[in-house]
């Protein structure tokens, strides 16, 4: 079972500095104080990049009290329970809604059906592309604190960037996470 420690290790070997880790946690750690210092936020970055499967969660979700003021009928809260990083379909579909701060904004009934993806933040959980993408991410992020290489962080921002390719390979060859667009748009070719 992957531990963050595991992976927190395994970017200080990918950024190329000294030592491992026994927890992450650890407060007077260096290397793991720069570590946290990012985690979260990349962490979000990563699982919104790209429609990972592992992260999928599906919802209804009830309608606001308070309708928006103009445009829309409805507004939806994104979920904090899971937490919503990213909206991927609302009631099967793609588009006809708005993304406004963390609310749905649509015409739809009440309640709508929400695929989105949620954060995930125990590494045992994670698929191997996307642990391989994060740990990317972050040595980019922070491989300037561990070495004195001018070119490291983009090194590792073209890994990152490959491993992102990596898994869109993967989805569509699995049939799953297909690019939400393309679906839209074959659909409406086929209309017309």
């Amino acid at each position: 079972m992957t531990s963050r420690t595991d992976i927190a290790n395994r970017i200080l070997v990918e950024v190329g500095a000294s030592g491992t880790l026994t927890d992450l946690d650890q407060p007077s750690n260096e290397n793991a104080r720069i570590l946290r210092a990012v985690w979260d936020s990349v962490l979000d970055e990563v699982l919104r990049a790209h429609p990972w499967t592992f992260a999928n969660h599906r919802r209804k979700v009830a309608a606001s009290a308070n309708p928006p003021e103009f445009d829309w009928a409805r507004a939806f809260p994104f979920p904090t329970d899971p937490y919503c990083l990213r909206v991927l379909r609302v009631n099967g579909r793609i588009d006809d809604y708005e993304i406004s701060g963390r609310w749905i904004l649509s015409d739809d009934p009440s309640p709508i059906r929400l695929k989105y993806t949620r954060r995930v933040t125990d590494p045992a959980e994670w698929d191997a592309l996307f642990a391989s993408a994060f740990i990317s991410k972050v040595a980019a992020c922070t491989a300037h604190r561990f070495t004195a290489k001018a070119n490291d962080r983009e090194k590792h921002e073209d890994n990152y960037a490959r491993r992102i390719a990596e898994a869109r390979t993967a989805a569509a060859q699995e049939g799953g996470a297909r690019a939400p667009e393309h679906d839209e748009l074959f659909l409406k070719a086929r209309r017309s």
